[in-house]
This record gives C-alpha cells, sequence and structure tokens, in this order.
C-alpha cells in the first residue's frame, strides 16, 4: 500500500512540476493580453482629446448664440 501511494505522489509531482512550465500559448496570450490594454489606455486618451475639443466648439457656439441675442435684442430696443 505505500509503495503505491509513494508512486501516485510521485506522478503528482511530475503533473504539478509540468503544469509549471511556461508554454509559448501562455506567452503569447500575455502579450496579446498586454497590446490589448495598450490599445485600451491609448483610445482612452484620444476621447479624453476629443471631449476637450467638443468642449470648446460648443464654448464658441454658446458665446456665438450670445452675440447674436445681443444683436437681436438691440435691434428689438431700437425698433421699440
Amino acid at each position: 500500500m505505500d509503495a503505491e501511494l509513494i508512486e501516485l505522489a510521485w506522478r503528482a509531482v511530475a503533473a504539478l512540476e509540468a503544469a509549471n512550465s511556461t508554454r509559448w500559448v501562455e506567452v503569447i496570450q500575455a502579450i496579446a493580453s498586454v497590446v490589448g490594454l495598450g490599445c485600451i489606455v491609448v483610445g482612452l486618451f484620444q476621447m479624453q482629446a476629443a471631449g476637450k475639443r467638443r468642449n470648446r466648439e460648443i464654448d464658441m457656439m454658446s458665446k456665438a448664440l450670445e452675440r447674436q441675442g445681443d444683436v437681436l435684442a438691440e435691434l428689438l430696443r431700437r425698433t421699440a
């Protein structure tokens, strides 16, 4: 019985050692994950830049609308 347990233990150790070895597939998966995360980070920075650009455009449009409102108010005041 002890010999069977020792043999089973050796098989378990061999299986664990085989599982600990790094395979090329795992390396490729890790590289792909890092590349994917990098793409996400770049995309987030691009979205931030687009948001800032959009905010500037909205500010310019709101200032133009304010000027148009001022002009309209002046025209109404003059015609009254």
